[in-house]
């Protein structure tokens, strides 16, 4: 890794630090615990799409950690990981099928966060009865992650019209 790669990395970090703090200013009107619009995710899935799995994984993994640290409690920073992870996992193998958009990546990576979070806790607390939330919040995440994938794609399409990150 170069200093540049570095220095993109850490700038693309930084943003998703300042997303998810403006995300916890922002009051959501959906009574579902856990609901997030996800704008850290533009961040992340953009240096998937342009810098690679392994960069973006780091890159969410620290923004995961960062956020604990600065803002959160150790349940909420299990659940997030969890999220993290599942939606990772699934926008990775959707992504080496060659059959999915940016879009469609994305829509599937906010649905699997969400049952990934619920997941974590009904593990976590040893109630299933979170299970019944999982229809509502991949609904949600859908949409969120269809509105995440349009400014991604458009960052992507804006990024690839002069390319100066490379």
């Amino acid at each position: 890794m170069n200093w540049k790669q570095t220095v993109y990395y850490g700038i693309l970090l930084s943003l998703c630090l300042i997303f998810s703090y403006i995300e916890i200013l922002i009051p959501v009107p959906v009574p579902l615990p856990g609901f997030k619009l996800g704008l850290s995710n533009i961040v992340i899935l953009f240096a998937f799409m342009h810098f690679g799995c392994l960069p973006a994984f780091l890159i969410g993994i620290l923004k995961t950690a960062l956020m604990f640290l600065l803002f959160g409690n150790v349940f909420s920073a299990v659940l997030s990981i969890c999220g993290f992870i599942l939606s990772f996992l699934t926008i990775f193998l959707l992504y080496r099928l060659k059959r999915f958009s940016v879009v469609g990546l994305s829509m599937a990576g906010g649905c699997f966060h969400n049952i990934g979070q619920i997941a974590g806790a009904a593990f976590i607390t040893g109630r299933i009865g979170v299970l019944r939330l999982i229809p509502a919040l991949s609904f949600l995440g859908m949409i969120t992650g269809l509105f995440v994938g349009l400014i991604t794609l458009a960052v992507i399409e804006r990024i690839r019209k002069n390319d100066r990150l490379r």
